[in-house]
């Protein structure tokens, strides 16, 4: 991975995590860690993390950012009895086929108070309505879009109470831009790698409370 791209990402967890305002020392669990770069900007900023992720090679990447193999669970279940003050979803909910039961599952690894850090392509942007099937969220992966309104009422029915809503800056690079408009043509076109800049195409960020 280009160090730009990888300081981007960094750059973008540390946002996203500073708007939540979870306090220094913290339990987090990511939900989605993919690469571990999103582990590493919650161990930078002080917060004691684990990763969750389907993905075999999570692990591998985990290890690979300096953490021991058994930060990355792939399931619920692998954290036995462990509680998290907070759970941060980065372009991660919308991955989950059965986002309703995944939730009320996580109420019994929440610390009473536990903050949700929810960042996810949203449904009622102005940007899918003018894109239509053109939008760059449409993935295969990506099992379900949420508006807001959808959105809090999944988490009211899974036990959540909203807190604050943000615009989710990310900070990206040329490269990631080409990366994402020739996904599906194969196509390798040279751009620079810098610089970074903050960016935001039809993305929400939410923050919810568990009740007890």
């Amino acid at each position: 991975m280009e160090p730009a791209v990888r300081d981007s990402k960094i750059a973008t967890f540390r946002f996203f995590y500073r708007k939540a305002g979870i306090p220094t020392g913290a339990k987090v669990l990511e939900i989605g860690c993919a690469t571990g770069w999103g582990l590493v900007a919650a161990r930078d900023m002080g917060f004691q993390v684990r990763g969750l992720d389907v993905a075999e090679e999570s692990q591998r990447y985990a290890v690979e950012r300096g953490f021991p193999p058994e930060t990355v669970v792939r399931t619920l279940k692998e954290l036995g009895g462990e509680k998290f003050e907070a759970v941060s979803f980065f372009d991660a909910l919308e991955h989950i086929p059965d986002p309703e039961n995944f939730l009320k599952e996580l109420h019994g690894h929440l610390s009473p108070g536990a903050r949700l850090l929810v960042v996810i392509p949203r449904a009622d942007t102005f940007s899918r309505k003018i894109l239509g099937q053109l939008w760059p969220h449409y993935l295969a992966d990506h099992w379900v879009h949420f508006s807001r309104d959808g959105l809090r009422k999944l988490m009211d029915r899974a036990g959540f109470s909203p807190e604050q809503n943000f615009f989710p800056l990310k900070w990206i690079t040329p490269f990631t831009v080409a990366q994402h408009l020739f996904l599906h043509s194969g196509l390798k076109i040279p751009v620079p790698a810098r610089p970074m800049f903050p960016f935001n195409f039809g993305e929400d960020g939410c923050v919810f409370v568990a009740r007890v």
